[in-house]
């Protein structure tokens, strides 16, 4: 299906034309371009995970499905409006319309995130209502020369986002990393809160911004395998947590045997990226054995054993140089340690 992309941009520039020719000006521009989604059927995708997830009055159906060629796409769910069902968006939503630019906006919204700019989310729901007639001349038009824009970077952002879109049987779906479960241990809203992720798992990755939610360290953020819902409730359990907000609840995972996260890997990669960053201004101050270890870890750990990892992680901490985050990682370490000891431990152990 042919659709059309709309993306929202800057510039300072001198004027070509009007009352303000010859002047230096910031402007904003909206533009499009055309993008072909490809077309699949649900014979050849799979529905790997469903979960509900949102408020607990009105939550979402969430839908993860599993392509021939072994990608993970999920659904694009939005709130269709007080009183009215909870449904997948339909990829005819995106075709500008007075009547549905709410849907295909909240999609664009879900997936991108921060556009940028605070004026770009209303100018992006006007395309979706007006369609091309919203849109301004470029800027190749309005300036005779350009002094500074974002646009090549806002144009790259939604490519690849236009790039991310596959129709299944009308259905608008993006590609996606495997979906895992997610467990925040800092974020606004509870001590422990519980979603659906299939994004990144990158530490410092944003993955809500209004509920303050990032990968951190293991001390702020755990993740589980999609079918290991009750590894991650007896984790804030352990923990003695007894006021955790399951944001995501109801986890049907279909095809167990298709994950292939493994939360001890994770769990030491994330413990590497947060020391590297914690103790980046302390290395020239470091003993060359904790300089050695910090390079080795920053130079890249994915294909290194967790525990050859966690070694190197541990003689880094000490150098940390915020005393909450070092405190932090010296009792993800004794976790670490806990583990070993007990090696059916529920929180590092993955699912069978």
């Amino acid at each position: 299906m042919r659709v059309r992309i709309p993306f929202f941009y800057r510039a300072d520039g001198v004027m070509a034309s009007g009352s303000f020719a010859g002047e230096v000006v910031k402007g904003s521009f909206l533009e499009s371009f055309e993008h072909e989604i490809p077309e699949a059927t649900s014979e050849n995708s799979q529905i790997a995970l469903f979960y509900l997830e949102g408020a607990p009055t009105r939550r979402l159906p969430h839908v993860v499905r599993i392509g021939s060629g072994g990608s993970f796409y999920r659904s694009a769910p939005w709130n269709a409006g007080r009183g009215d069902i909870k449904k997948s968006l339909s990829v005819s939503s995106l075709v500008p319309a007075t009547k549905n630019p709410k849907a295909a906006f909240e999609a664009y919204l879900n997936e991108r995130g921060q556009l940028g700019h605070p004026s770009a989310a209303n100018s992006i729901l006007e395309w979706y209502n007006r369609g091309r007639v919203a849109e301004t001349r470029p800027v190749s038009e309005r300036f005779s020369s350009v002094h500074e824009t974002d646009r090549h970077l806002r144009l790259l952002e939604a490519q690849e986002f236009a790039e991310r879109m596959v129709v299944i049987d009308g259905e608008l779906v993006f590609r996606c990393e495997e979906p895992k479960i997610v467990v925040s241990l800092d974020s606004n809203m509870a001590p422990a809160f519980i979603m659906g992720w299939s994004g990144s798992t990158r530490y410092g990755t944003v993955i809500n911004e209004m509920f303050g939610i990032q990968v951190g360290s293991p001390a702020q953020t755990r993740f589980f395998r999609a079918d290991d819902i009750d590894g991650a409730l007896a984790f804030v359990a352990n923990r003695g947590i007894t006021n955790e907000m399951e944001y995501a609840k109801e986890f049907i995972c279909r095809l167990p045997q298709v994950m292939t996260f493994d939360p001890i890997k994770d769990f030491a990669e994330r413990s590497a990226a947060a020391v590297v960053t914690g103790a980046a201004d302390s290395v020239g101050s470091m003993d060359a054995e904790a300089v050695r270890s910090w390079l080795t870890l920053r130079d890249g750990t994915r294909s290194a054993e967790p525990s050859v990892v966690m070694d190197h992680v541990r003689a880094v901490v000490p150098h940390v140089q915020s005393p909450s985050e070092r405190l932090a990682m010296k009792e993800v370490l004794l976790e670490w340690d806990e583990s070993l000891r007990a090696e059916s431990n529920a929180v590092l152990k993955p699912s069978v």
